[in-house]
């Protein structure tokens, strides 16, 4: 499996997560509103490619978040746990996580992450919400809209 299909299914479990962990789900659940979101990672002036990014609601904003994988021009747009593209409108911390080998290769194809002993080659400062760094925040509008982050490592 190659490092998109990894990106895959963590992209699939927080899906799982949101879904366990979210509104209840049910024969009841109605798809909120959602707006259309995209944009672009940067890493230390380069583009950041097959990176999960993470959309999780502040306080005072509903729903679950979102999220989506960057193509290797760092372009992402962001999915709801339904599956529909989009978020709803609020504001949002904005994390980001890629799996890849210790030397920062991707993980060969037909292993798992935990075959290879992968890592998240993302620096910490952006893979958390703690505050050990600069936080990341999206606040999306009623109409949707784009969201570029120009990451530095030092």
């Amino acid at each position: 499996m190659n490092i998109s299909g990894i990106h895959s299914q963590i992209a699939g479990l927080c899906f799982v997560v949101l879904l366990l962990t979210g509104c209840g789900g049910g024969a009841d659940y109605k798809v909120p509103e959602l707006m259309e979101v995209s944009g672009t990672v940067i890493l230390d002036g380069e583009p950041l490619s097959n990176t999960t990014v993470i959309f999780t609601p502040q306080a005072g904003t509903g729903g679950t978040g979102a999220i989506g994988v960057t193509d290797s021009s760092g372009k992402y747009t962001l999915n709801h746990q339904s599956g529909n593209p989009g978020i709803e409108s609020g504001k949002y911390d904005v994390t980001f996580s890629k799996w890849a080998m210790a030397d920062g290769s991707p993980i060969p194809e037909g292993k798992t992450a935990a075959d290879v002993e992968a890592k998240d080659v993302i620096p910490e400062k952006f893979r958390s919400t703690n505050d050990s760094g600069p936080k990341n925040i999206a606040e999306v509008k009623a109409n949707g809209d784009s969201f570029d982050f120009q990451l530095k490592s030092k």
